[in-house]
């Protein structure tokens, strides 16, 4: 599975009903196709439980500052760092 891909699939299924005010019918064939080709991927499992570690927010700044003379994963790293 192409991770950087199926996550705008799935918006774009979301953005595809909504926008094109598609009926309960095709909405619910819509999501039934997410969770079979997404939804049970490793994509979209949970995250694990973890603490928050708020002294070390800097270090992210930090780390998505040193990639910035490139575009990474589709722009990915510039989007986060707005």
């Amino acid at each position: 599975m192409n991770w950087t891909i199926s996550p705008t699939g799935i918006v774009a299924a979301h953005f595809l009903c909504v926008d094109n005010g598609l009926d309960e019918r095709a909405s619910s064939r819509i999501a039934e196709l997410v969770d079979l080709n997404w939804a049970s991927s490793p994509l979209c499992e949970p995250f694990p439980d973890a603490s928050p570690q708020p002294g070390r927010i800097d270090e992210i700044g930090a780390a998505l500052v040193e990639g910035a003379d490139a575009l990474r994963q589709v722009g990915h790293n510039a989007i986060f760092a707005m």
